[in-house]
């Protein structure tokens, strides 16, 4: 069964580095505005609905981009990119699938587009990305646990995607069941806090009345847990 396509066009940036007082997704590319290369190629998906968010200079993108197939919906005030998501989602029926896209990412191919759409309609998440020679000041997807450990930087978060994944009926009965839970040892950021953000599983390691360890190396991994110490872990708090 194929489920309606939504589409969500983020526009709501200011572009600082651009160093304009004009929004970023009118910046002129070949004389046309970012954002009006982004809402023809998604028009060419034939959506039922094309939701546009706009913020910083809304008047004006909701001004120059302004078509009756559009829905401008505005955040205000800007909490960054998932919460202009979550505010286009607001306006749009709840029995589709959505594709959001970024009004100043002008030249994604609409193939590109078209199989993201074809992995939401099977009940997945897809995420587009690319790669580039210098990805500095970009937003990386780092993929698989030895590249997580290893990549120069600070893991600022961990959160899956969904947000909040059913857990399977055994591993809920067994924690509940157990005499001893024990999360880890293994890749701090991999194999044990992804355990803690699954919503059942998160309950189920709160309400059981098995006793609950967390096994950990004591000594810092090069490149995973550098600056960790079994004090500073052991301060977080538990679930």
């Amino acid at each position: 069964m194929a489920f309606p396509l939504d589409v969500v066009i983020l526009a709501a940036g200011e572009g600082k580095r651009m160093q304009s007082a004009l929004p970023k997704v009118l910046h002129p590319l070949a004389g046309r505005p970012l954002a009006a290369y982004v809402l023809a190629t998604v028009r060419s998906l034939a959506p039922r609905a094309i939701a546009v968010v706009t913020g910083f200079g809304a008047d004006a993108v909701e001004q120059a981009l302004g078509s009756l197939d559009l829905i401008f919906v505005r955040q205000e005030p800007p909490r960054g990119t998932g919460d202009a998501a979550r505010v286009a989602l607001s306006v749009l029926p709840l029995d589709g699938v959505t594709l959001v896209g970024l009004g100043d990412v002008p030249l994604v191919p609409v193939e590109a587009l078209q199989s993201i759409a074809a992995i939401a309609q099977q009940g997945r998440v897809g995420l587009l990305s690319a790669r580039v020679r210098n990805p500095f000041g970009l937003g990386r997807v780092i993929r698989g646990q030895v590249a997580i450990a290893t990549t120069v930087g600070k893991v600022r978060r961990v959160r899956l995607l969904p947000g909040d994944p059913p857990a399977t009926r055994q591993a809920v009965d067994a924690i509940m069941a157990a005499d001893l839970v024990v999360l880890g040892p293994g890749s701090w950021f991999t194999s044990v806090i992804p355990h803690v953000l699954v919503p059942q599983l998160a309950a189920a390691l709160q309400a059981t009345t098995g006793r609950r360890a967390l096994v950990l190396n004591l000594v810092a991994e090069p490149g995973e847990t550098a600056e960790f110490s079994a004090e500073r872990v052991g301060s977080i708090p538990t679930v």
